[in-house]
């Protein structure tokens, strides 16, 4: 049976969290799913936050892409 990159094992929370961490660590372009998993939330609230203009977007062909850098900045902690 195949697993999937986000399964999520309880008794293995720690192998987890690394392989979680190193996927992320090693990607500067996101598409829509990654990046709101990245962010923990849902596609739509992503889509709808980019419509916003809360959330930097970039259009390849009909997709919609993100810097991991941009999403870092929605996230960093308010001064």
């Amino acid at each position: 049976m195949k697993r999937s990159l986000m399964s999520f094992d309880c008794k293995e929370p720690e192998k987890y969290s690394k392989k979680h961490k190193t996927f992320f660590d090693n990607r500067i372009w996101m598409n829509s799913k990654e990046a709101a998993e990245y962010l923990r939330i849902s596609v739509n609230c992503l889509r709808i936050r980019v419509l916003r203009k809360q959330i930097k977007a970039h259009k390849l062909c009909s997709r919609l892409m993100f810097l991991k850098s941009d999403l870092d900045e929605c996230i960093r902690p308010i001064e």
